[in-house]
């Protein structure tokens, strides 16, 4: 089997782990954890450039920062690390629902991490990419990421190979690509067949009407229930008792007070509408202002949350001052400025208006004061010139 042929089905059968790797710690689901934020930010960077050479047509150099050894932290929620066991033979998997992001430190897990070098032997010998996909097996079992039997196979037959043992045959190397393509294609459908019973299930328990409540009690099995109907022998005033409070305590009551909350939510969300027709409040983005620390990628997702805020804020009486966002709180680098904290909930920042607004606000009026002093200065240097 040629080389590229062996690197390319292994590549196939490693991009799925890899891609779940990168799931498990991506920065953008601990937004909330700024310690975990740091950490899996320089992880993700250290993971992809070390699991590089084994995606890159052409090997990097050797003095690059792909071949050196990292040592480093990562932060995994728990119920993206530890998940209870799955029979991959059941017709239905479930699949617990996770949050957006981890905003628990008690729910984080801290793992150390050590990548090995790869050596300039390693790339004398062609041995690189094969030295990388053991990295990547490694940071599975590391991460809880399981590995198929078929991608494992191909996996260790393909470090076998570079390690000058037999190559891999091109036809076994096809059919366990299949194979692990078939196996992969049946979890998929077996996860969306249990969504969707999930969501079946859910809508009938919404739409279960409830039972007539003299019919239960004529229908239960409850020996208590039994000896009272015997006792009662079935007698008209036992059946119009039930009747009675089947009518009175079932069925009327549980509609008719279903629909009037229904006519009282619906009332009062039209009227929240209608106060907010005309004055929908949005932040004015040329105020907003991002600490050199905050990638450009960030901004989109932090002005919504922000925007989301607004009217818990009183956003109308701060609205004509700048605010500079940054990941560590540094109020005195930013005079005449409303620092807010990257990863902050609407409980910080009512607390933080409350106590720093009127100070901003009097640092703002001495900068105006003081480039208004400064404009005649100014002017005459302009007309010298």
């Amino acid at each position: 089997m040629k080389k590229d042929k062996q690197a390319k089905a292994v590549i196939t059968a490693l991009s799925p782990l890899y891609k779940q790797i990168l799931g498990k710690i991506h920065p953008d689901f601990y937004l909330n954890t700024p310690s975990a934020l740091e950490a899996n930010e320089n992880a993700f960077k250290n993971i992809v450039r070390r699991i590089y050479p084994l995606f890159s047509r052409k090997p990097p150099k050797f003095t690059d920062v792909h071949y050196k050894s990292y040592q480093f932290s990562a932060f995994v929620h728990k119920s993206k690390l530890y998940k209870p066991e799955r029979d991959e033979t059941a017709s239905d998997i479930p699949e617990a629902k996770e949050a957006e992001t981890a905003s628990d430190e008690d729910q984080l897990v801290k793992l150390q991490i050590n990548i090995p070098e790869i050596t300039s032997d390693d790339v004398r010998r062609d041995f690189v990419k094969a030295r990388t996909a053991q990295i990547l097996l490694d940071l599975c079992r590391e991460f809880k990421v399981p590995v198929e039997n078929e991608a494992l196979e191909l996996a260790e037959a393909f470090i076998q190979a570079k390690s000058g043992g037999p190559q891999l045959n091109p036809a076994t190397a096809s059919a366990i690509l299949k194979k692990l393509s078939e196996h992969r294609s049946l979890r998929r459908a077996r996860l969306k067949e249990a969504e969707m019973r999930r969501a079946k299930s859910s809508q009938d328990s919404v739409d279960h009407t409830p039972q007539d409540f003299a019919e239960m009690v004529r229908s239960a099995t409850d020996p208590n229930l039994a000896q009272l109907r015997q006792s009662a022998g079935y007698s008209q005033i036992f059946n119009q008792m039930l009747d009675s409070v089947s009518n009175s305590v079932t069925q009327e009551p549980i509609s008719q007070t279903t629909e009037q909350d229904q006519q009282e939510q619906e009332q009062q969300k039209k009227k929240k509408q209608q106060q907010k027709k005309g004055k929908e409040l949005s932040i004015i983005r040329s105020n907003i202002f991002f600490d050199t620390n905050i990638k450009p990628t960030r901004w989109k997702r932090i002005l919504e949350r922000l925007d989301s805020y607004l009217d818990d804020l009183n956003y109308e009486k701060w609205q004509d001052l700048p605010v500079m966002i940054t990941r560590a709180k540094k109020e005195s680098d930013f005079p005449g400025f409303l620092v807010f904290m990257e990863a902050t909930s609407l409980q910080y920042l009512k607390q933080y208006l409350k106590d720093n607004l009127d100070r901003v606000r009097q640092e703002r009026a001495a900068l105006n004061d003081e480039y208004k002093k400064s404009l005649p200065k100014v002017k005459a240097v302009v007309e010298k010139k």
